[in-house]
């Protein structure tokens, strides 16, 4: 899954440059991701997917900045749709064990810290996690 999420960075990346009957590169690679898995950053081949993990991370990194840069709202749509499949309605993240240590876990956790200033509260709607 990392070798998938490092090419579609660096797809994104260098598409950038190009365009397509006037779309640039990155936005068709972006729109292209979202029809694949609408639903969420999960491979249903891949159980380790559908933890919060770093390559979501980097994924809600990518369409953050795809945001940044077009100000198309169906990227932040698309973030919180994510997320508020891993933040619990006591705030807790779904997946998430603090015992673990796991600094993997840091990655998704800074799109959360911008959900807060984008949205509010908890950056989902919902409580801050505990």
């Amino acid at each position: 899954m990392r070798m998938l999420i490092s090419l579609f960075l660096v797809a994104v990346v260098l598409a950038g440059c190009s365009a397509t009957a006037g779309t640039p590169g990155a936005v068709e690679i972006a729109k292209s991701f979202i029809a694949l898995h609408p639903d969420s950053i999960v491979y249903k081949q891949e159980a380790k997917s559908r933890k919060w993990n770093y390559e979501q991370g980097l994924m809600y990194e990518a369409f953050y900045q795809m945001w940044l840069h077009t100000g198309d709202g169906a990227y932040l749509a698309y973030i919180k749709k994510n997320l508020d499949y891993y933040i619990e309605p006591d705030g807790g993240i779904r997946t998430y064990k603090l015992e673990d240590y796991n600094i993997d876990n840091v990655s998704p956790g800074r799109m959360l810290m911008r959900a807060s200033e984008i949205w509010g509260i908890g950056g989902t709607g919902r409580p801050r996690t505990s």
